[in-house]
């Protein structure tokens, strides 16, 4: 529970709300209809665009560039109280998954862990959001909070520059030993930088017994525009 934000307001409330009172699509502006709880009309949804498959990195897979539209949905659920864009979100995530065959043989679905006083202070974990999302349209298991930050571990990963955030997120996590024995996991994160946080995440799994891990994320940081055609609309 969000103990110092409107959370009865946002849980409760927004959704009646939003049902009720036209709202404007947080993109093009126009009213949307029925399905306005997803924030944004089908035809801004439609304008992002998937990010480029990698095969030199074929264990991790992004939704869409961190850019544009893709980018300002991301800061509206994570930093201005829209959890409920998380579910569209996660839906495009499943669907790039299935696509990519990232999906094949997968047991369960993990979200990389909040800063406690992060999860604090906003209410709830970006990652565990999607991941919920994503487990529930792959009709695989959400893992419970297993994987977690190590206590000496607790300063925000973001204050740090480059190569400090790098050593830190990489001994950051830890699971118990065995809890993922012979386990399949995809890993599931909002957005991939350095790759540092899914790297120390991977590790704490790894050494926890899974068998392997793979990462998923909403968007992913690099320069320039990747294209290509988006497979389906799950929305």
């Amino acid at each position: 529970m969000r103990l110092n934000g409107p959370c009865l307001f946002r849980i409760w409330l927004y959704p009646v709300l939003a049902l009720v009172v036209p709202t404007p699509c947080g993109g093009c502006g126009d009213y949307l209809g029925p399905r306005q709880l997803l924030g944004y009309c089908s035809g801004c949804w439609d304008l992002i665009q998937p990010d480029r498959y990698d095969p030199q990195h074929p264990l991790q897979c992004a939704a869409t560039p961190y850019a544009g539209l893709a980018r300002e949905i991301l800061l509206e659920a994570k930093f201005r109280g829209r959890p409920e864009l998380f579910r569209p979100m996660g839906l495009r995530m499943a669907a790039i998954c299935r696509f990519t065959g990232l999906d094949r043989g997968l047991d369960l679905v993990a979200a990389v862990p909040s800063h406690p006083f992060t999860l604090f202070r906003r209410g709830y974990n970006p990652a565990r959001e999607l991941a919920r999302a994503v487990a529930g349209d792959l009709g695989l298991p959400l893992a419970g909070p297993a994987l977690r930050r190590k206590f000496l571990h607790l300063a925000p990963l973001k204050k740090a520059d480059r190569e400090g955030r790098r050593l830190a997120a990489e001994s950051a996590f830890v699971a118990p030993r065995g809890r993922f024995r012979r386990r399949r996991v995809l890993l599931i994160d909002d957005i991939l930088t350095t790759g540092s946080t899914s790297r120390g995440c991977r590790s704490a799994l790894l050494a926890a017994g899974a068998s392997t891990v793979r990462v998923l994320v909403w968007g992913r940081t690099q320069a320039g525009a990747a294209g290509g055609r988006w497979p389906g609309r799950p929305l």
